[in-house]
């Protein structure tokens, strides 16, 4: 009888630390990490910050969100990786840092436009997105959202450019394939290169110059560098932000509505965000002696504009050849900027 007994309380003890245990464990906090390749200072580092911060906030802490910034869990261009492989759950990369691999996606985010603002063609990119022309290429992810930088400028270091012409046999940094394709057109020596990397190659002389947005010069001290500033107005790039996709699939049902609604939110945000920097950028550069803006001539616009409709004619054909649906991206393009009132110039 008191074998029994005692075989029923240790039988019952066990209950309970099974019991016990898996609730500790269903207690404990889901752990989300989001990396970045910017430092806290700049739009992408700063939004995830806040992103992170609302997340935890909106879950009770159910979610803890450690955002990883200024590249700290890898380069720049692997950022996406970093996602795919699971070693971080949610990052902000750009595409155009490993051309060929995002083919719909460079083809939307790298053709220019003609913007003072980036928000309409935020917005327009997002409305893509929902599309799903996107899905299949950025697998094992799921893509959150989109923003376009700033309009690019091109900016020198000790050369004041103000004809295109004068551009000849300078090495500009450049990134994107089709930004690649375009600089030896304008006669230029196309240096590819991450962001981080650019102050020191402009201070260095290893590149006389770079397509940049103003936005940078405050976040990558960009101002110390550069002395004079071609406008252009163009896009050129954008930002992204993925999700490992098993990562959310995994979520709980709640949690996976509070990071979609924060997904809506953060991506007006990280747009308004990067009109913001570029005015704060512009006004603290020309603030600094000897620095200098002008416009691009009447003249080179037209040169320059010649450029652009043969390559991205030469690039739908190539997507097309691959049987991706690029004539119907760029269709549903065309249709969706003329909405949001973005001029296509291709």
């Amino acid at each position: 009888m008191k074998k029994l007994v005692l075989i029923t309380l240790l039988v019952f003890a066990s209950f309970l630390f099974v019991t016990n245990y898996s609730q500790a464990a269903s207690d404990k906090p889901i752990k989300i990490v989001f990396t970045h390749f910017e430092p806290p200072s700049g739009v992408g580092g700063s939004t995830a910050v806040e992103f992170c911060k609302e997340l935890e906030g909106r879950t009770g802490g159910r979610v803890k969100a450690e955002p990883a910034l200024a590249a700290s869990l890898g380069p720049t261009a692997e950022q996406f990786d970093l996602v795919a492989t699971g070693v971080a759950d949610i990052g902000g990369f750009i595409p155009a840092y490993t051309p060929g691999r995002f083919p719909l996606l460079s083809l939307m985010m790298e053709l220019p436009h003609k913007v003072n603002t980036t928000v309409p063609l935020s917005k327009a990119y997002n409305e893509l997105i929902a599309k799903g022309y996107f899905d299949k290429e950025v697998e094992p992810a799921k893509l959150l959202w989109v923003s376009s930088v700033p309009p690019i400028q091109l900016m020198f270091a000790k050369d004041k450019i103000t004809r295109i012409s004068e551009v000849k046999g300078k090495k500009v940094r450049t990134s994107g394939e089709f930004w690649l394709a375009v600089a030896p057109k304008l006669g230029m020596v196309p240096v590819s290169m991450t962001i981080s990397d650019i102050y020191s190659a402009l201070e260095k002389g290893t590149v006389d110059g770079t397509f940049l947005p103003f936005s940078t010069m405050d976040v990558y001290k960009i101002r110390e560098v550069v002395k004079y500033v071609m406008e252009f107005n163009l896009t050129y790039n954008s930002f992204a932000c993925a999700m490992n996709k098993s990562v959310y699939e995994k979520l709980p049902q709640d949690i996976k509505g509070v990071i979609d609604d924060l997904v809506k939110k953060y991506r007006e945000i990280e747009a308004a965000k990067h009109d913001d920097w570029d005015q704060r950028g512009k006004k603290n550069f020309l603030a600094m002696s000897g620095r200098e803006t002008y416009p691009v001539s009447d003249a080179d616009w037209v040169e320059i504009s010649k450029i652009f409709k043969p390559l991205a004619e030469e690039w739908v054909s190539k997507r097309e050849a691959k049987g991706l649906p690029a004539k119907k991206l760029v269709e549903d393009m065309k249709s969706t900027f003329k909405k949001y009132g973005v001029t296509v110039l291709w």
